[in-house]
């Protein structure tokens, strides 16, 4: 078997790349790094390989994960707890087990490690597991739980779907009973912060938020910008994030609602996942892109299909531990590690593709010269931009008639129709976003103006018109003689 080493300049090795990996032959007999820094392997006799390092493995059937979707994560001092279609999994050194599968099967919701107890929601009980044993609760509020959380004296909240929000005291759950709240049945996550506040995310009823003492719900009334309440995270200066479906997500620093949305650079205004991680970065989850959201200069960076995730977050199915962010989409369980990721550098260079004269190929000869009728003039161009090609677009311009350069287009051709005679030059440049190419294709060509338009021609015409006009004078003088002789 042979590998792919890939070293930092520090020669620290990072990655082992094998035929696992998706090499189709065990010999490789060169390696290739581009100007986007791509890397490009050649396996002996079997093609050429561009291989992806973007940051993210995914971990699927070959990890122990039979189903497709994650529900929720939650990190254990035993490890990587997940709740999927075919009950809970148990993460140890990156493989998953399945955790008590004859007493916990079909669809968990929920799984939430407390202590020596492991909750499990499911859409018609909730299973507490302790040790070998098995309770099974059937209440109405207690069925399709959707959130789970603890507040600082060590009391479990749950809130469902249809069945409002229980607390359980290590013994028995009790219903709660505020009347702020009791009219509100749909939840779909919970969360304590650092204050020792619990909040709740409900669909359609806004958010609610317990403080130990009191109960308290806040909507758009109060500047929410939706009352789809999906998900809540903090951050590390004790602002409260709140992800929204229809409004994007909201920082509450306990007193304005600060709204980020697609207005302000988000993919989409519905969130489905928020969490910080230890450098204070907000990571969302949408449908098809994971965000990183730079909480003290708003910068946004979108993870996506182009960069090496391909899933839609599931509700509150992201956790940032350490270096690693961890993902629970609908195609299956995602590991983000930023350092594990070779940037892809931008290398927006553009080319002339063909020429066309009145839709006719043409030869690109410099500085070519056609006649008057063969005026209308086509170019196509194309960049060697491989990551996010799909997002380049093109701005040109024709020295002649033209000084200021068009609109930005993702069209790869322009036809210009009937062009007077003279000299121009055809620019062309590629952009992706503001970052535009730093060198321009550029053709110059001439078109010839009409017989009747040349200079030569003009001065047959003042010659002509002065010997006419010298002959004119000549015939009227000898007449003017005649006329006088007689």
């Amino acid at each position: 078997m042979a590998y792919c080493f890939l070293m930092l300049k520090r020669e620290k090795v990072i990655k082992s790349i094998g035929q696992k990996n998706g090499f189709k032959s065990a010999l490789i007999f060169r390696t290739f790094l581009d100007q986007e820094n791509n890397v490009w392997i050649s396996n002996w006799g079997d093609g050429v390989a561009r291989m992806q390092l973007f940051g993210f493995t995914k971990y699927a059937e070959n990890a122990g994960i039979k189903s497709r979707i994650v529900y929720n994560i939650q990190k254990t001092e035993d490890g990587l707890l997940c709740s999927s279609p075919n009950g809970i999994l148990l993460a140890k050194d990156q493989n998953f087990t399945a955790v008590q599968p004859d007493e916990i099967k079909g669809t968990v919701l929920q799984v939430f490690k407390n202590g020596d107890e492991i909750f499990c929601a499911r859409e018609r009980d909730l299973l507490i597991l302790k040790g070998n044993s098995v309770k099974t609760y059937t209440q109405t509020n207690l069925q399709a739980v959707k959130a789970i959380a603890k507040d600082k004296n060590g009391k479990v909240y749950v809130a469902g779907w249809g069945g409002a929000i229980a607390v359980y005291d290590g013994k028995t759950f009790m219903p709660v009973g505020d009347t702020s709240i009791a009219a509100i049945k749909y939840y779909y996550c919970a969360f304590a912060d650092s204050k020792g506040k619990l909040w709740f995310g409900s669909w359609d009823a806004g958010l609610v938020c317990y403080d130990g003492v009191k109960w308290k719900r806040y909507s758009q009334k109060d500047g929410l910008p939706s009352d789809k309440i999906t998900c809540v995270a903090e951050d590390k200066n004790g602002n409260i994030i709140i992800g929204t479906n229809g409004g994007g997500f909201v920082i509450y620093n306990g007193k304005t609602f600060e709204i980020i949305n697609s207005a302000k650079g988000l993919p989409s205004n519905s969130v489905y996942a928020v969490a910080v991680d230890r450098r204070n970065m907000l990571w969302i989850g949408f449908q098809g892109s994971v965000v990183k959201y730079n909480l003290e200069n708003h910068a946004i960076r979108v993870l996506s299909m182009e960069s090496g995730f391909d899933g839609d977050v599931m509700y509150s199915a992201l956790l940032a531990d350490k270096d690693t962010l961890w993902i629970g989409t609908n195609n299956y369980l995602w590991k983000y590690v930023q350092a594990d990721a070779i940037e892809l550098h931008k290398n927006l260079r553009v080319f002339l593709k063909d020429m066309q004269v009145n839709y006719n190929p043409v030869s690109m000869i410099d500085n070519a010269v056609f006649a008057y009728n063969e005026n209308k003039i086509s170019f196509n161009y194309f960049t060697t931009q491989i990551y996010n090609n799909a997002s380049v677009k093109y701005s040109y311009r024709l020295l002649g008639i033209d000084s200021v350069f068009s609109p930005l287009t993702n069209q790869s051709e322009i036809t210009f129709q009937e062009l007077p005679h003279g000299t121009y030059t055809f620019e062309v440049k590629a952009c992706i976003g503001n970052d535009c190419s730093y060198t321009m294709a550029s053709y110059q060509f001439t078109i010839e103006p009409p017989f009747w338009k040349t200079w030569w021609f003009m001065t047959l015409c003042v010659v002509g018109l002065l010997i006419g006009i010298r002959f004119y004078v000549r015939f009227r003088e000898h007449k003017l003689k005649e006329n006088n002789e007689s």
